[in-house]
């Protein structure tokens, strides 16, 4: 008799191509999983950068505001005169009062110097009085030119050697000031008083021209003479105005 043979069921095979899709399916939402993320480390950080740049913005607002504090704590805007007092160049050298112009920018000093007060002063400087009133000197330069003219008007005198020495006066103000006009006027105002031999030492050609520019702007007919290498220049810079 034959012999019975015995079959074994199995179950159906996969398709390798339902396999595959499936694979796909898994890769896309771990892909999916990976952009959510990312874009969640990069939102953080976007947000991060963000903060730190207005932090930043701020702190830097805060360091301008604290300088500007230091800054006004540190000077203070400069009281100029209203009125001031010359003496003529000729007769009796009387003292005739003028009006002063402001300086054409804002001046400030140091508080400091201001707390220990200045030098009353009582000097009236020989000089025509066009030159103020015109602005060719302005108030700020006038106390200057008097406070110089007021110093150099004492003299000191060395007991040892005895010798007479005439004081002196340091100008520290700063750019834009108009410190060579005020020397100028400082010599002028020597001069009209007899005190005709004055020097004005520059390091370069410039320096120079801008002593020139300077007496030629305040119209003071003083006799300079320009040495360059050795050799001297005779002129005469303008007329004295009425």
């Amino acid at each position: 008799m034959p012999s019975k043979r015995q079959f074994q069921v199995l179950p159906p095979e996969e398709d390798a191509g339902d396999s595959m899709n499936e694979d796909e399916d898994d890769d896309e939402d771990n892909n999916d999983k990976n952009k959510m993320d990312t874009s969640k480390t990069s939102s953080s950080s976007s947000s991060s950068t963000s903060s730190s740049s207005s932090s930043s913005s701020s702190t830097k607002k805060l360091k301008l505001k604290s300088k500007q504090k230091q800054a006004e704590s540190m000077y203070t805007p400069a009281i100029e005169l209203k009125h001031g007092y010359v003496r003529e160049l000729h007769g009796n050298h009387r003292s005739q009062k003028v009006t002063l112009v402001p300086h054409p920018t804002t001046i400030v000093e140091p508080s400091a110097l201001v707390a220990a007060g200045r030098p009353t002063l009582k000097y009236k400087p020989m000089l025509p009085r066009c030159v103020f009133e015109s602005g060719k000197l302005s108030s700020a330069q006038y106390t200057s030119i008097s406070l110089a003219g007021q110093a150099m008007s004492k003299v000191l005198l060395d007991t040892e050697d005895k010798v007479i020495y005439r004081k002196g006066y340091v100008i520290g103000d700063g750019t834009g000031i108009g410190k060579g006009r005020q020397i100028a006027a400082i010599i002028a105002d020597n001069f009209f008083q007899g005190r005709t031999r004055s020097c004005w030492v520059s390091c370069s050609r410039s320096l120079l021209q801008d002593a020139i520019r300077d007496f030629r702007d305040l119209g003071l007919a003083i006799p300079v003479s320009i040495y360059k290498r050795m050799e001297s220049v005779h002129r005469v810079y303008g007329k004295h105005c009425s």
